[in-house]
């Protein structure tokens, strides 16, 4: 059986696993890749050890050795309106994706690095991107065009692309398959970490996505500010003396969670701290909860109904509180959950629903789907 090799790269990190047909049969997660001392993770055995390395290059060579791929396969962030599809890797699409950088500058560069470096190392074998935005290409021109001159879309390409696709397409596809009339089924699924989105499909098809030309837009995130008035940006520059970079560093790196609780961008120490009865705690998971209901809401209507609501990411999937506090307010759209099965989860793509409206947790594999694709031939 084919065997194919998935690599994840991350702004600091690079998650892979090979497959051979549908088996897992190696998987890891380096981490802080780029200082002296960075850490692995065998995520099949469990084990976990320190490497003093300073560059993904030996990263890149020790996922090679001993994996003799027949194909290998990368998650892109940033594909614009070019790539649409899964595609294979050439010079040429390469110095196309390079034009996207500044449009990802946390993900698009290190993936391009990763791709070139398994290029030199394997280059008899085919290489294939998978994008992120690649999800949102059925999206209406209404959902994602911005309100501004139409001709900064037309000339300049500005208007939303939506991220986190791979996961929303891999959740979509799991939800369905639970669902005995999917061919047109509602559903809003949930993105939940350090990053997080969310997406409104019909049928397996997304029409909205809260994230936009950058996956600084929509909900507060773990450091990044989510939705801000443009107002605020031109504030802080021309009343407060703040540089672009400056306007730009605060939004992305010193927001969301960060920025509002005034002391960790980590969830769970907040979680601890909000059962504990911190204020700067409380302030946090409020404004959080909040902008994902609103988010929840406004694609109810869109859809014109929900038929199934799906939570994953590291705080979707490793949160009962998150959860519950999050469905809390939605009861009068059918949205209820059992509360025990919310907190003892005991099932894989478990449906916690008491309501009318299925609930269900799901871990996400974006490795596993870029695997689907590429096994199906999905690519150009």
């Amino acid at each position: 059986m084919k065997k194919i090799l998935v690599i994840n790269t991350g702004s600091t990190s690079v998650k892979y696993k090979l497959f051979q047909g549908e088996e897992e049969i190696k998987a890891g997660f380096y981490e802080n890749v780029g200082k002296n001392v960075y850490k692995f993770s065998d995520l099949l055995k469990g084990d976990v050890k320190e490497i003093s390395q300073d560059d993904y290059n030996t990263c890149i060579g020790a996922i090679l050795k001993g994996t003799s791929p027949d194909v290998v396969g990368y998650r892109v962030v940033h594909g614009g309106e070019l790539f649409k599809y899964p595609t294979l890797i050439t010079d040429e699409v390469l110095d196309n994706l390079g034009a996207l950088n500044s449009l990802a500058p946390l993900h698009n560069p290190p993936a391009i690095q990763r791709i070139q470096e398994a290029r030199e190392l394997l280059p008899d074998i085919e290489h294939i991107a998978v994008f992120d935005t690649e999800f949102y290409a059925t999206l209406p021109e209404k959902a994602y065009l911005y309100g501004v001159p139409y001709e900064l879309y037309e000339k300049h390409k500005i208007r939303k692309y939506g991220f986190h696709g791979i996961s929303h397409e891999y959740l979509t596809q799991i939800a369905l398959s639970k669902i005995e009339t999917n061919e047109h089924a509602r559903l809003i699924t949930c993105h939940l970490g350090g990053g997080g989105s969310i997406t409104a499909s019909v049928g397996g098809k997304s029409i909205d996505t809260s994230m936009g030309f950058t996956p600084l837009e929509g909900i507060m995130m773990a450091t990044r500010s989510g939705d801000v008035d443009n107002g605020v940006q031109h504030y802080l520059e021309t009343k407060l003396g703040y540089s672009e970079n400056e306007i730009y560093n605060i939004l992305n790196n010193q927001s969301g969670l960060l920025g509002v609780s005034g002391y960790t961008r980590d969830m769970r120490v907040i979680l601890e701290d909000y059962e504990a009865g911190k204020d700067e705690a409380n302030r946090a998971i409020s404004l959080y909860v909040y902008k994902i209901q609103k988010y929840i809401g406004s694609y109810i209507a869109s859809l014109n109904g929900l038929d199934a609501l799906v939570f994953s990411g590291g705080v979707g999937y490793g949160s009962h509180v998150i959860r519950k506090l999050i469905t809390d307010n939605l009861d009068n759209f059918g949205i209820t959950i059992n509360a025990e099965k919310n907190k003892h989860l005991t099932t894989i793509g478990e449906n916690i629903a008491d309501g009318a409206v299925a609930v269900f947790v799901i871990e996400s594999d974006e490795e596993r789907m870029i695997m689907n694709k590429i096994s199906h031939k999905n690519y150009k």
